[in-house]
Formats: C-alpha cells, sequence, structure tokens
C-alpha cells in the first residue's frame, strides 16, 4: 500500500471555501488569518477568543477541527526546515526609511 500524502487544516478548509453553509462562512473567515498559529485545537481557541470571534464562530471552527481530526491523513502543521523567506511589511520598511 502507498504512503498517504498528509493534509494540512489550511488544505481541508479549502474545500469549504465555497459553500454557502456555517462551514463555509467560517473556512473563509479563517483563510483570511495567518493559519500558522493553529497548532492545535486550544491554541485556535486562544487565538479566536482573543480576536474578539462570537461563540458560534468558535463552535463551528471546533467542529471543523474535529473533521480536520478524523481525517486519516491529518497533520496538524506540515512544516519546512525553518530556511524559508520571511516577508516584511513594506508599510513598516517605508515609515522607517521616508519620514
Amino acid at each position: 500500500m502507498s504512503d498517504m500524502l498528509s493534509i494540512s487544516f489550511k488544505q481541508m478548509l479549502w474545500k469549504y471555501r465555497t459553500e454557502k453553509s456555517d462551514f463555509g462562512i467560517v473556512a473563509r473567515r479563517l483563510l483570511e488569518h495567518d493559519l500558522r498559529d493553529f497548532r492545535s485545537r486550544d491554541k485556535m481557541n486562544e487565538y479566536l477568543v482573543k480576536n474578539g470571534f462570537s461563540e458560534f464562530f468558535i463552535d463551528i471552527a471546533n467542529k471543523l477541527f474535529d473533521e480536520f481530526d478524523s481525517l486519516p491523513n491529518a497533520e496538524i502543521a506540515i512544516t519546512g526546515n525553518g530556511r524559508g523567506i520571511k516577508m516584511r511589511n513594506r508599510e513598516n520598511i517605508k515609515r522607517k526609511y521616508h519620514d
């Protein structure tokens, strides 16, 4: 049997991005945010509470995470070797050198 490719939480959310259901709404909203912080359900809940999301939104996000956990090839974080390019905010660079 061949090895299964792993799937990240973000990749699973792409499946729902066009739906007009609760899952679709939450998936689109979560895809707007930096999902690297979602290393676990607890981290995701901390982030959502800190940023003022509603209880309903958090419940639906947890249901999405439950579905993600049920996948046999789910992997919380697919990370590289840590040598990636880090993007800098262009606005901060402009302010620093052009003020």
